[in-house]
Parts: C-alpha cells; structure tokens; sequence
C-alpha cells in the first residue's frame, strides 16, 4: 500500500474513531446522565439498552459509510492488529493507524466532556444491582470521570 493511501486512509480512522467515541460518551451523557431522556426512563436495563441499539447502528453506520469503506472502518486499535495478523492488512499501516485511533479515542472523549461539561464529567456508573442512578442523577457522584464501567458492582 503507497505511503500517500496509508496517511489518508489512517486520517480517515482518525475522523471516524473521534465520531465514534464523541457520540458514544454523548449518547451515554444524555441517555444516562442527568436529562430530560433519563428521567423519563429511570430503569437502568432501558437506557442500556437504549444506548447499546444507538451504538450498534452507529458503528454500522460508519463502516458502511465511504469514509469507512475506504478505510475499513476499524476504529479499533484491536481490530486492526487483527487484520494484520490475519495477513489482510499491511504491517507499515498498523502504526499511523492505532496512533490515528488512539488520539481520535481521547480527543472524541475530551470534545464531549468540552461540550457538555461537568455532567460528562465526574460522574460515576450507578451500580448493577440498582435500577435507578443516583438520587441527584449521576452528576451528583463524586468519583472522577470512568473510561468504562467496572464490573464490580461498586457504586
């Protein structure tokens, strides 16, 4: 693959990663966090699921469209060492791509937080166990900002 397609097509998993993670953590924000959504849908299984269908057309809808057609739509660092190791991707773009997805992973995370402010930040995921967030909605939490849920059931 020429030099000049690794670098566009690595732009090209740098844009779709940071719509990805952007819309995740916004989806997860209004659904989940303090808003009119999730008052109006207190149980915890509804917004996940909720969230989860949203997510699930989201990324079908990136790798189908031509920017991730293109580029194979990764948006993934574990799926493009896949690809490499299964011998259908080139080992010269595997690290302008997971540099492309890494840093579009955190800058989509901070533009959200920028955006929404401090209900995308310092909140907490409400505990498994509960079907409700918290009384004063998940702003009210105190923990510092996750990068994904624990399993662990902690509240």
């Amino acid at each position: 693959m020429p030099l000049r397609t690794i670098i566009w097509h690595s732009t090209l998993e740098f844009l779709l990663t940071f719509v990805l993670l952007f819309s995740v953590v916004t989806f997860v924000r209004w659904v989940i966090g303090p808003s009119a959504v999730s008052r109006a849908i207190p149980d915890i299984h509804l917004q996940l699921l909720i969230n989860g269908t949203a997510v699930a057309l989201l990324i079908a809808g990136l790798i189908l469209s031509p920017p991730g057609r293109a580029s194979g739509g990764h948006m993934n660092p574990a799926i493009s060492l896949a690809m490499w190791r299964f011998g259908v991707f080139p080992a010269a773009a595997v690290p302008p791509y997971l540099a492309a997805q890494l840093s579009a992973s955190a800058l989509g995370a901070l533009a959200e937080g920028a955006l929404w402010g401090s209900a995308a930040n310092g909140t907490r995921c409400p505990s498994p166990r509960s079907s409700q967030p918290p009384a004063g909605g998940l702003a009210s939490c105190s923990a510092p900002r996750p990068s994904a849920c624990s399993s662990s059931g902690s509240a």
